[in-house]
Protein backbone atom coordinates (compact mmCIF):
# COMPACT_ATOMS: atom_id res chain seq x y z
CA UNK A 1 0.00 0.00 0.00
CA UNK A 2 1.07 3.08 -1.08
CA UNK A 3 1.66 6.43 1.65
CA UNK A 4 -1.94 8.00 1.90
CA UNK A 5 0.45 11.60 1.17
CA UNK A 6 2.70 10.02 -1.44
CA UNK A 7 2.67 12.56 -4.54
CA UNK A 8 3.11 11.40 -8.10
CA UNK A 9 6.91 13.50 -7.76
CA UNK A 10 7.61 10.96 -5.14
CA UNK A 11 6.52 7.84 -6.96
CA UNK A 12 8.44 8.64 -9.94
CA UNK A 13 11.72 9.20 -8.09
CA UNK A 14 11.06 6.00 -6.18
CA UNK A 15 10.71 3.90 -9.32
CA UNK A 16 13.10 5.76 -11.70
CA UNK A 17 15.47 3.49 -10.69
CA UNK A 18 14.70 0.61 -12.77
CA UNK A 19 13.73 2.44 -16.24
CA UNK A 20 12.26 4.96 -18.05
CA UNK A 21 8.32 5.37 -16.71
CA UNK A 22 5.98 5.99 -19.52
CA UNK A 23 2.53 6.52 -17.22
CA UNK A 24 2.25 7.15 -13.32
CA UNK A 25 -1.54 7.73 -11.81
CA UNK A 26 -2.28 7.35 -8.17
CA UNK A 27 -5.87 6.99 -7.65
CA UNK A 28 -7.55 9.31 -5.94
CA UNK A 29 -10.54 9.82 -3.74
CA UNK A 30 -13.11 12.58 -4.73
CA UNK A 31 -11.46 14.66 -2.13
CA UNK A 32 -8.25 14.39 -3.66
CA UNK A 33 -6.87 12.28 -1.08
CA UNK A 34 -4.52 8.95 -1.85
CA UNK A 35 -6.53 5.43 -2.19
CA UNK A 36 -3.33 4.15 -1.62
CA UNK A 37 -2.67 2.53 -4.80
CA UNK A 38 -1.83 3.57 -7.91
CA UNK A 39 -0.20 2.10 -11.52
CA UNK A 40 3.30 2.39 -13.36
CA UNK A 41 3.65 1.94 -16.93
CA UNK A 42 7.81 1.32 -17.64
CA UNK A 43 8.62 1.18 -21.42
CA UNK A 44 10.40 -2.02 -21.10
CA UNK A 45 8.56 -4.68 -19.23
CA UNK A 46 12.45 -5.70 -17.98
CA UNK A 47 12.13 -2.73 -15.88
CA UNK A 48 9.03 -3.54 -14.57
CA UNK A 49 10.33 -7.02 -13.53
CA UNK A 50 13.00 -5.37 -11.92
CA UNK A 51 10.80 -3.27 -9.97
CA UNK A 52 8.55 -6.38 -8.97
CA UNK A 53 11.74 -8.30 -7.32
CA UNK A 54 12.98 -5.39 -5.88
CA UNK A 55 10.19 -3.73 -4.34
CA UNK A 56 7.35 -5.93 -3.66
CA UNK A 57 6.79 -6.63 0.35
CA UNK A 58 9.99 -4.51 0.90
CA UNK A 59 8.78 -1.83 3.17
CA UNK A 60 5.76 -0.45 4.96
CA UNK A 61 5.17 3.05 3.94
CA UNK A 62 3.94 5.96 6.09
CA UNK A 63 0.23 5.74 7.25
CA UNK A 64 -0.51 1.88 5.40
CA UNK A 65 -1.69 -0.51 6.78
CA UNK A 66 0.10 -3.09 4.72
CA UNK A 67 3.57 -3.74 2.84
CA UNK A 68 4.27 -2.55 -0.55
CA UNK A 69 2.63 -4.34 -2.96
CA UNK A 70 4.14 -4.28 -6.71
CA UNK A 71 2.74 -6.22 -9.44
CA UNK A 72 1.70 -6.77 -12.82
CA UNK A 73 -1.57 -5.41 -13.14
CA UNK A 74 -4.83 -8.08 -12.63
CA UNK A 75 -6.33 -8.60 -15.72
CA UNK A 76 -10.11 -8.90 -17.00
CA UNK A 77 -9.33 -12.82 -16.39
CA UNK A 78 -7.93 -12.21 -13.13
CA UNK A 79 -11.15 -9.97 -11.55
CA UNK A 80 -13.62 -12.29 -13.04
CA UNK A 81 -11.87 -14.93 -11.16
CA UNK A 82 -11.86 -13.42 -8.23
CA UNK A 83 -15.80 -11.73 -8.76
CA UNK A 84 -16.75 -15.88 -8.85
CA UNK A 85 -14.71 -17.13 -6.02
CA UNK A 86 -16.04 -13.88 -3.86
CA UNK A 87 -19.52 -14.09 -4.92
CA UNK A 88 -20.18 -17.53 -4.30
CA UNK A 89 -19.28 -17.83 -0.31
CA UNK A 90 -21.99 -14.52 -0.49
CA UNK A 91 -24.94 -16.58 -2.47
CA UNK A 92 -26.65 -17.18 1.53
CA UNK A 93 -24.48 -15.44 3.96
CA UNK A 94 -27.83 -15.08 5.53
CA UNK A 95 -29.06 -17.70 6.09
CA UNK A 96 -27.14 -19.75 8.66
CA UNK A 97 -30.00 -22.43 9.43
CA UNK A 98 -29.11 -23.52 6.29
CA UNK A 99 -25.31 -23.84 6.18
CA UNK A 100 -24.90 -27.69 5.73
CA UNK A 101 -26.15 -27.74 2.15
CA UNK A 102 -26.00 -24.30 0.99
CA UNK A 103 -22.05 -25.10 1.88
CA UNK A 104 -22.10 -27.87 0.17
CA UNK A 105 -23.88 -26.74 -2.44
CA UNK A 106 -21.88 -23.34 -2.78
CA UNK A 107 -18.35 -25.87 -2.70
CA UNK A 108 -19.83 -27.45 -5.78
CA UNK A 109 -20.65 -24.21 -7.62
CA UNK A 110 -17.09 -22.51 -6.83
CA UNK A 111 -15.37 -26.06 -8.51
CA UNK A 112 -17.49 -25.87 -11.44
CA UNK A 113 -17.05 -22.14 -11.80
CA UNK A 114 -13.50 -22.60 -11.41
CA UNK A 115 -13.15 -25.33 -13.88
CA UNK A 116 -14.99 -23.33 -16.60
CA UNK A 117 -12.79 -20.78 -16.40
CA UNK A 118 -9.24 -23.08 -16.33
CA UNK A 119 -11.48 -24.77 -19.57
CA UNK A 120 -11.74 -20.67 -20.62
CA UNK A 121 -8.23 -20.67 -20.18
CA UNK A 122 -7.05 -23.57 -22.23
CA UNK A 123 -5.15 -25.13 -19.29
CA UNK A 124 -7.27 -28.64 -18.69
CA UNK A 125 -6.09 -30.80 -21.43
CA UNK A 126 -8.12 -32.39 -24.12
CA UNK A 127 -11.35 -30.41 -23.75
CA UNK A 128 -11.88 -27.70 -25.73
CA UNK A 129 -15.15 -25.18 -24.93
CA UNK A 130 -18.14 -24.15 -27.03
CA UNK A 131 -19.84 -21.48 -24.74
CA UNK A 132 -20.40 -23.13 -21.67
CA UNK A 133 -20.06 -26.90 -22.33
CA UNK A 134 -17.09 -28.60 -22.50
CA UNK A 135 -16.83 -31.15 -25.44
CA UNK A 136 -13.94 -33.46 -25.25
CA UNK A 137 -11.53 -33.53 -28.34
CA UNK A 138 -12.11 -36.64 -29.62
CA UNK A 139 -15.79 -35.99 -29.91
CA UNK A 140 -15.45 -32.72 -32.27
CA UNK A 141 -15.63 -33.00 -35.79
CA UNK A 142 -13.34 -31.51 -38.14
Amino acid sequence: MLSKTMKEDELRDMFLPFGSIEELTILRNPDGTSKGCSFLKFTQRSAALNAINAMHNSRIMEGASSPLVVKFADTEKDKMMRRMNSSVGLVYAGFPAMAGSVNQYAMYQQQMLQQQALMLQGLIPGQSTIGASAIPDSDLIS
